[in-house]
């Protein structure tokens, strides 16, 4: 249980120990600036509300897109986005 006030800071700055290090902070979406319970629930919702580049490696599919616009940024800079209009409304 918190104070509005502790709460507040509990969810902007996360539990601060008596040594003023941070031991707990909610996870947040950058792109919707809503904190999460955990990793997992903030990994779920990047998932279903964002989007990934599935042409690149491994190593970046963590790398969330805040909607399909910005993807497809991605797409024409890192990739070869097809110009043709039918292809760019079917986002293929």
């Amino acid at each position: 249980m918190y104070s509005s006030k502790a709460l507040d800071r509990h969810m902007k700055k996360g539990d601060i120990d008596e040594s003023g290090n941070t031991t707990f902070l909610h996870p947040y979406c950058k792109f919707c600036t809503t904190s999460f319970f955990d990793e997992d629930f903030l990994r779920k919702h990047l998932t279903r509300e964002h989007y990934t580049c599935t042409i690149c490696p491994e190593k970046y599919k963590y790398y969330h897109y805040k909607d399909y616009k910005g993807l497809e940024i991605h797409f024409r800079m890192t990739h070869y986005l097809c110009p043709d209009q039918d292809c760019i409304a079917k986002g293929s």
